[in-house]
């Protein structure tokens, strides 16, 4: 094996010093075979285990000269040599598993203790590899816990700066209940805000449970229990000043992530849609308003007009769509009967009976 890919002396530039450590790179160990039996093609390893994303353009504190990201992959430098690494881990235990490609070298470390912010599977791994490798020795074990001592005290700092932000004379804009919902983004799915046992909780897609605190007007903050972490978020008010949507930070490189307010379940319900079908008359004018129910989807035809889609909002209203600012709201009586429709809009609410 030619060694030009790991003695390469380019070092201004860190991507151009990683494309050259990664001259004749063998594909994983042994290019996909496991006693001479292929089990994946050496192109789609090649291709798992080529840098997509460059990650950090200067040495830190570990003496890596790159970072980057493949196909499930993380790829480094160590101490001039081509280092693939994946962890692992959970409460209780973290793990690393890593080789280095053009040395045939991996090695696999399973380490007791959080798999959070736990340094010894690495500092294993690379004094392994400085000993089979005949480096000179390095104090991973130094270099690793000044890094964790660095750590927890940007997290208490932060912890501090939390306490600061917290403005007790700021209160929400809104009573607790109207933050109440199912929030949804086409892509990250249902952000539900319940209340349980007097606790306010974020319920991601039904599977992760966080507990909420109040920061100051309509900002309030996830923890991560296990992480000691938080993510802060913020609602939004429509022109009617209802709460619409939440806006979460979840990707730093790109603007806040908004996740729009669903309707109540049961303004998709068909059978309690039915209850405001019918035919409402206007006094003024007596012209009608037909309310009609299709396809468990409301309808509203003003007479001697179009047929409009009626797009559930909250309670009893539901918005017009296309028409910005406009919509319908269903009263009752005193017999729980819905004989009345709303007709807002903007400046103006007109008044239309259900007719027997």
């Amino acid at each position: 094996m030619a060694t030009s890919a790991y003695r390469c002396g380019c070092r201004s530039y860190p991507p151009h010093r990683q494309a050259c450590l990664w001259r004749e790179y063998p594909g994983g160990l042994d290019g996909g075979k496991f006693e001479e039996q292929p089990f994946i093609s050496a192109q789609t390893l090649e291709q798992m285990h080529t840098p997509h994303i460059f990650a950090s353009p200067t040495k830190n504190q570990l003496g890596q000269e790159f970072i980057s990201y493949g196909l499930g992959w993380g790829m480094c430098s160590h101490k001039g040599k081509v280092l693939l690494e994946h962890g692992g881990g959970i409460d209780g235990f973290g793990s690393l598993v890593s080789f280095m490609p053009h040395h045939h070298l991996g090695v696999v470390v399973l380490s007791n203790g959080d798999g959070s912010h736990n340094p010894v599977p690495f500092l294993i791994s690379y004094a392994i590899y400085d000993r089979l490798l005949g480096l000179e020795p390095t104090d991973w074990n130094g270099i690793f816990t000044t890094q964790q001592r660095e750590w927890e005290e940007a997290q208490k700092r932060s912890q501090e700066k939390a306490v600061v932000e917290r403005q007790k004379d700021a209160p929400p804009t809104h009573p607790i209940e109207s933050y109440l919902g199912d929030y949804e983004h086409p892509g990250y799915g249902i952000v539900s805000i319940r209340m349980v046992d007097e606790q306010l909780q974020m319920v991601i897609n039904d599977k992760l449970t966080l507990p909420l605190v109040h920061y100051y007007y309509d900002v309030f903050a996830a923890t991560i229990v296990q992480f000691d972490a938080r993510i802060k978020f913020s609602f939004s008010t429509d022109l009617k000043g209802n709460i619409a949507s939440l806006a979460i930070q979840l990707e730093l490189e790109v603007k806040d992530i908004v996740f729009i307010r669903k309707p109540e379940r049961k303004l998709t319900e068909k059978s309690f849609l039915q209850q405001f079908v019918g035919i409402y008359e206007f006094a003024s004018d007596s012209s009608t308003l037909t309310i009609a129910l299709k396809n468990e989807t409301l309808t509203a035809t003003f007479q001697g007009e179009r047929e409009n889609v009626l797009v559930p909002a909250r309670g009893t209203e539901f918005n017009l769509q296309g028409r910005s600012g406009v919509s319908i709201e269903f009263k009752s009586d005193e017999n729980g009967q819905f004989t009345q429709a709303f007709f807002i809009l903007p400046g103006a609410v007109l008044i239309a009976k259900k007719r027997a």
